[in-house]
């Protein structure tokens, strides 16, 4: 029987880091999809990190927790650059009659 190694993927931590700006806002996964619009499957995803994000998805995920870009590639444990609160997201439209 031959051994055989499982190949480890190299992440850059992202998903690590978003769980922990998220769980320091108090946020769940589904609160931060609604602020993200996204699917808060998308992000659990990022969060395992079966998945790396493109620019566009780590910019609306750090405008979603009030924190800069530049906050997910701090070490897991220091504080986010201080920003203003974010309004509560807007609340669903009703499509289809006008």
């Amino acid at each position: 029987m031959v051994a055989v190694a499982k190949e480890e993927k190299k992440t850059s931590g992202f998903g690590r880091r978003l769980r922990e700006l998220r769980k320091a806002a108090g946020l769940t996964l589904e609160q931060l999809g609604e602020r993200a619009e996204m699917a808060y499957q998308a992000i659990a995803r990022l969060e395992r990190q079966e998945r790396e994000p493109t620019w566009p998805t780590a910019i609306k995920l750090a405008e979603a927790l009030g924190v800069s870009v530049a906050d997910f590639h701090k070490p897991i444990g220091e504080a986010p650059v201080e920003s203003d609160p974010l309004p509560d997201p807007k609340p669903p439209t009703k499509r289809g009659k006008k």
